[in-house]
């Protein structure tokens, strides 16, 4: 009599999730906010060089199916200006500056996606 054949568990294969132009600009937003959060979290005040011109979230391709409204210039253009300001704020507005950056993240991904406010949220002060 044969031996009965044990099942083998064959894991799913890994599938690459492919992100946008838009998503993986946005991906270096975040990274660049948390290291500027970082820097002011241990008292470091944040200079001009930190700037960084993100003008391609203009045209970035966005995730299939999702499209550009025009209230998403005025809100790219609201960060991008923040950005700015807060690369030539005294150091002590920069906290306030900083966090007014963030918001204009959530205030922009209530309108078009909200799954990642709580990991906005995150780069507060």
């Amino acid at each position: 009599q044969p031996a009965p054949q044990e099942s083998v568990d064959v894991p799913e294969p890994i599938v690459e999730r492919q992100y946008s132009e838009l998503a993986l600009l946005m991906i270096q937003m975040e990274s660049h906010v948390l290291s500027l959060k970082d820097r002011q979290s241990k008292g470091d005040s944040i200079v001009s060089s930190d700037y960084f011109d993100y003008s391609s979230i203009l045209t970035a391709k966005m995730t299939e199916g999702m499209a550009r409204r025009a209230d998403f210039k005025g809100n790219a253009e609201d960060w991008m200006g923040r950005l700015k300001q807060l690369t030539e704020a005294a150091p002590a507005d920069q906290e306030e500056i900083h966090n007014g950056l963030v918001q204009s993240c959530i205030t922009c991904h209530m309108l078009y996606c909200a799954g990642p406010v709580q990991r906005i949220e995150k780069l507060q002060l």
